[in-house]
């Protein structure tokens, strides 16, 4: 896979299916020979699988002799170029793109990666001021602007769905576990409240033993005088 430097274009090929390939070997006419593109260090792809336009708008596409040139206007990368006869079975590409690598750590590690726009981004609009830009035919700004927001449209409302699926997935998990609590505290509940309940039949049952123990003793008591008080024998004279 191969890219231009802000991953806008993306072509993709056999592996080790590119080989460096010069000017000469080309048999370019002269105007093809004076193209910027030309003067580029370049690849020729021997069997081309297939090329992504992220943006379609922000590539720009000139014609020069056989040859049908495609550049990248937000980082200001002449590509690669068809030719006009041959088609997919003649590509030639820019020999300093990206590679698959190179790929990768710019989605992971770039700050100017847009996770939306799936590009590079600049800050600044001074590449609009290429001097290369200005061989190619001008881009039409409302289609393009327009293009763009029905994009931006299009992936907030896959995100929005996405988003709300992700709550969705998040509530019915955490009411689960709500649920799943409840049950817990419920069992717990009748757990506490079954020693509770236990606990108080011991102790009502315990003070009614201890009440018939001491109800028992105090008879006791005064039943068990001793008979040889004197207390006790004038009881028995004033009986008789």
């Amino acid at each position: 896979m191969y890219s231009c430097y802000c991953l806008n274009i993306l072509i993709e090929t056999l592996p080790d299916d590119c080989r460096g390939v010069s000017a000469d070997s080309l048999k370019l006419s002269p105007e093809e020979r004076e193209d910027s593109f030309f003067q580029q260090d370049l690849k020729q792809v021997r069997t081309l699988q297939k090329v992504y336009k992220t943006h379609p708008d922000l590539v720009l596409t000139k014609d020069v002799g056989k040859w049908v040139i495609n550049c990248c206007a937000n980082c200001v990368c002449e590509t690669y170029a068809v030719h006009n006869e041959k088609g997919p079975d003649s590509v030639l590409i820019f020999a300093n793109l990206r590679d698959t690598n190179s790929i990768e750590r710019a989605k992971r590690q770039d700050p100017d990666y847009s996770k939306v726009f799936k590009i590079i981004i600049s800050h600044s609009a001074v590449r609009a001021n290429s001097r290369v830009l200005y061989s190619y035919p001008q881009c039409n700004p409302e289609a393009a602007m327009s293009n763009l927001k029905d994009y931006l449209l299009e992936y907030m409302k896959r995100e929005t769905i996405a988003v709300e699926q992700r709550i969705k997935q998040f509530a019915d998990e955490e009411y689960e576990k709500f649920n799943d609590l409840k049950t817990a505290a419920l069992r717990e509940q009748g757990f506490l409240n079954l020693f509770i309940h236990e606990m108080s039949q011991q102790q009502k049952s315990e003070l009614q033993r201890k009440a018939i123990i001491d109800a028992v003793k105090k008879a006791d008591e005064m039943l068990s005088v001793d008979v040889c008080s004197p207390e006790y024998g004038m009881k028995i004279n004033s009986k008789v």
